[in-house]
């Protein structure tokens, strides 16, 4: 799919260490590169690529900075009904709840 191979890309580039230092440095690249973790999620869910979905959800939980990510998970049931029930995407959403505005975990 032209679109998962696209995101991917642009996740490799996010990786350049050059890339890496200035996302610490500016938040809000960081938070463009968990946005395109979950654009990506959604484009294996379409795909029928269940197990590569959770995984980028993990991915996504790992370095989001907003529990912004849980709502629009919950919300967008057109994209993730496939996974609702999984264990996977439930730990994902329970991950990104704890997070405050700030990326910092809440409890």
């Amino acid at each position: 799919n032209y679109s998962i191979g696209l995101l991917r890309e642009i996740l490799v580039y996010l990786d350049q260490p050059e890339n890496r230092s200035l996302q610490e440095t500016y938040q809000n690249l960081k938070s463009q590169r968990a946005d395109v973790r979950y654009e990506l999620a959604k484009a294996l869910t379409k795909a029928g690529r269940k197990a590569d979905a959770l995984q980028t959800l993990n991915e996504l939980a790992d370095e989001a900075m907003s529990s912004v990510y849980a709502d629009w998970l919950e919300n967008d049931k057109n994209w993730f009904a496939s996974l609702g029930e999984e264990v996977e995407f439930k730990n994902a959403i329970a991950r990104l709840r704890s997070l405050d505005n700030f990326g910092r975990n809440s409890a």
